[in-house]
């Protein structure tokens, strides 16, 4: 009997300490605070990204992940169903992002707000935004640069096939017959140039004796002048030559003008 009674009071014991653990596992797992859940649109991966995940706004844990599922109107699209406390403020200009905790290879969901809209963020289940966090930026810009290198690689090759690569070297070839012919054209230019010089330094040379020349010429020009000037005034001068100046004052012959009114 006290075997049984033994028995009894530990099987009795055992059960109410498990019924004890239970109630605080429920307990604990209930949360006190008031929740509100809102459903993240992913385009993106989530790798790394767990059910009972963190979600911080701003830095700030305000909730953890619910589920993660594809959306079944279009399996590209990813459902992350989150909640957080309900005294947390979302505007409509909140967006979605993930972090990474670490070096561990899981991720957490990153709440922000870039103030493009302050309406506050309403209706059951809204809808939240994911933006591509920076891996995902980096990933893609590098697979860019993949595809423009590929594509160039590809203009490359079609630059340099064979008939291009015969048009290229028949250019390059007429490159150089033009070169050689602007430095031909180069030494022609210097040899007329330095004759140039010997003509433009004779011309110099000459220059005085044009201008000697010319004060000749000049000078006859006068004394032709005054000699057919003679002739109209004294014809006779021509024969007897020219009549000497009347005398001036104190020379023999000067009849002194008198004004006679």
């Amino acid at each position: 009997m006290e075997n049984r009674a033994y028995a009894l009071s530990a099987g009795l014991f055992t059960l109410l300490l498990g019924v004890g653990i239970v109630a605080a596992a429920l307990w604990f797992s209930n949360d006190t605070v008031k929740t509100r859940d809102y459903l993240l649109v992913s385009h993106y991966p989530v790798t790394g990204l767990n059910a009972q995940a963190p979600v911080r706004y701003r830095g700030v844990t305000v909730g953890k992940v619910v589920s993660i599922e594809f959306d079944p109107g279009d399996v590209r699209t990813i459902l992350v169903k989150i909640a957080i406390k309900a005294d947390t403020q979302l505007t409509q200009g909140v967006y979605a992002q993930l972090g990474s905790q670490g070096v561990t290879g899981l991720s957490y969901v990153m709440l922000d707000d870039d103030g493009s809209n302050s309406t506050p963020l309403t209706g059951k289940l809204a809808r939240i935004d994911v933006h591509p966090s920076f891996i995902d930026s980096v990933t893609s810009s590098g697979q860019q640069m993949i595809d423009n290198f590929n594509k160039v690689a590809q203009r490359v090759n079609v630059l340099l096939n064979e008939e291009n690569q015969k048009q290229l070297m028949a250019t390059l070839h007429q490159l150089g017959r033009a070169a050689d012919n602007v430095s031909s054209l180069a030494g022609d230019t210097s040899i007329a140039l330095k004759h140039a010089d010997v003509v433009f330094a004779e011309i110099n040379d000459t220059l005085p004796r044009f201008n000697g020349l010319l004060e000749d010429v000049q000078r006859s020009s006068r004394g032709l002048d005054r000699l057919i000037t003679d002739l109209d005034e004294q014809p006779h001068s021509l024969l007897f030559g020219r009549n000497p100046p009347p005398p001036g004052p104190g020379e023999p012959g000067f009849a002194e003008k008198r004004n006679t009114q």
